[in-house]
């Protein structure tokens, strides 16, 4: 904005450029992603409006199918979920059809649910797109390189953000940080070839006069006993961060911290009411636990995945709204 032609009216200028926020080159499956961004203004004859806007121009490393392309577009749209707190999806995307002959265009559109999305500007977001420029290539590259691996953990994150009980977001969570481990690092107590002598000698101590049932399921339990419990993945997880991130993130003693995750998902498994922990009938309580198992996955994976620890900390522990 600047003075007029006189002391009563001013001028405002609008950029006709875009502006590439950052770019992502020949990282499976693109061989060019651009986020860029620039100013949509209109003007009427009672009135003028402008807005910035964003969108994402790619091409991929091959041609692919449509079915195909809607599914890395919506993988696209979990990361920017990450992003933004909130649930993030495509409602149109142009597509560059090219046969032999000529190169044609067309317009997707879908909505997958009726309420619209809100906007979110760059100081509401986990991490914003600005922050993220250095680590741009690296994380888009590394997400999609690892969806297959991590899809579940993916899908489990992002439906957090939806409008669900705060005791079906925990379970997501926690089933998403298990999965999360369980993937990335692995963990057994012993080798698998190593247990089955265990395992035999387990099951054949299972009374034969137990019902079919009752034994089969004793046997399943016993099958995976050479693999970590959720307590011991928790604690390896936490080992994994710095002090600075546990008590950012937890607010508490990592102990405490992951003793509470263990009596809240034992009882909304079985539900016991002797070993109820009191935090599951208190709202807030849950809110809060839940913010902070979501930052922590959010930290766990993004770290993974390439992009600074501290980075991460800092922009998802500044949005933790921890509930009074």
């Amino acid at each position: 904005m600047e003075k007029g032609a006189s002391a009563d009216s001013y001028r405002v200028a609008i950029p006709t450029s875009t502006t590439d926020l950052f770019e992502v080159r020949d990282r499976a499956p693109f061989q060019e992603l651009k986020l860029v961004t620039g100013v949509q203004s209109a003007q009427g004859v009672t009135n003028f409006s402008a807005q910035m806007r964003a969108f994402f121009d790619c091409a991929f490393q091959r041609p692919v199918q449509l079915r195909e392309a809607q599914g890395i577009i919506g993988q696209l749209g979990n990361l920017l979920s990450v992003f933004q707190g909130e649930t993030t999806y495509a409602t149109q995307v142009r597509v560059k059809i090219a046969p032999a002959d000529s190169l044609r265009t067309a317009n997707l559109f879908w909505v997958p649910r009726s309420a619209e999305p809100p906007i979110v500007s760059h100081s509401d977001m986990n991490l914003s797109f600005q922050e993220l420029a250095n680590n741009a290539e690296g994380l888009f590259g590394s997400w999609f390189a690892n969806e297959r691996l991590f899809e579940p953990v993916y899908d489990l994150l992002v439906g957090t953000y939806g409008k669900q009980s705060e005791r079906t977001k925990f379970r997501a969570l926690a089933h998403a940080l298990e999965s999360f481990h369980r993937v990335a690092y692995g963990g057994v107590y012993m080798s698998e070839d190593a247990y089955e002598t265990i395992r035999k000698s387990l099951c054949a101590a299972i009374p034969s006069e137990l019902e079919a049932d009752f034994q089969d399921r004793l046997k399943a339990a016993i099958k995976y006993g050479f693999q970590y419990s959720l307590r011991t993945r928790l604690r390896v997880l936490l080992e994994k961060l710095t002090n600075r991130t546990k008590e950012a993130v937890l607010r508490e003693k990592a102990r405490s911290f992951i003793d509470l995750t263990l009596r809240v998902r034992n009882y909304l498994t079985h539900f016991d009411e002797s070993e109820k922990p009191s935090i599951v009938d208190d709202a807030h309580g849950m809110y809060n636990l839940n913010q902070r198992l979501r930052a922590l996955l959010i930290v766990l994976l993004l770290t993974y995945l390439g992009v600074p620890e501290d980075k991460v900390r800092d922009g998802v522990v500044s949005h933790l709204n921890l509930a009074r």
